[in-house]
């Protein structure tokens, strides 16, 4: 599946008792919020500094406006995903609404990293459920998942007769994207991309506020 080596746990690794199903973990926007922190402040206010600066007071009023938005609808989409754990399979939620599932036998394997470098965030556990037919059923970020319930969801699966894969090495993002290409999004294997498209799209929509507000 691989195109690096990672190192694999050898040792048996502990894991609570499974809890009884249908066992449901929600999405936690608590660490993420606490996370942001002096530093992503200071970056939003210098962004908004470049509006005024650009376009004037009412630029930097509806660029702050904009960010705040912004943040509040990320975090409110993120929280709004769940997974369940039934006798069926697992069923993920998304942002959206929209239900994936997978039943047990359909399961390939789970990868495991325990040390997931986040840039922003530091090092944190990432789990991949990956599908026999392919691709990611999805894939789980320590920042927006409490850590007890994702050793409660792999103990839910490992009860389950789903294999589970730990490994120990320290991986950031782009190289993750390298050894699990079928697993990683979009985003990730395309993460420059993604990051100047929406920058351009955050301009462009503060941009066109201000110019309709005055019009």
């Amino acid at each position: 599946m691989t195109n690096l080596t990672l190192t694999p746990k050898n040792e048996q690794v502990p894991l609570p008792p499974a809890p009884a199903l249908p066992f449901t973990l929600k999405a936690d926007a608590k660490q993420y919020i606490k996370s942001l922190g002096v530093t992503r402040i200071t970056l939003a206010l210098l962004i908004t500094i470049i509006f005024w600066v650009r376009l004037g007071p009412l630029g930097w009023l509806i660029s702050v406006v904009s960010i705040a938005a912004l943040i509040t609808l990320i975090i409110f989409l993120l929280t709004r995903r769940e997974i369940t754990v039934n006798n069926e399979g697992v069923h993920y939620k998304t942002s959206f609404g929209l239900i994936k599932s997978a039943r047990f036998d359909e399961i390939q394997s789970v990868e495991v990293l325990d040390n997931y470098i986040d840039p922003g965030f530091g090092v944190m556990p990432r789990i991949f459920i990956a599908k026999k037919s392919g691709g990611s059923l999805f894939s789980l970020i320590g920042i927006f998942w409490p850590y007890e319930g994702m050793t409660q969801l792999l103990s839910s699966l490992k009860d389950n007769k789903v294999t589970l894969n730990f490994y120990i090495d320290q991986i950031q993002s782009a190289a993750v994207a390298k050894e699990f290409p079928n697993l990683v999004p979009y985003y990730e294997r395309h993460p420059y991309w993604v990051a100047a498209i929406a920058v351009v799209v955050i301009f462009a929509a503060i941009a066109a506020g201000v110019i309709l507000f005055v019009m």
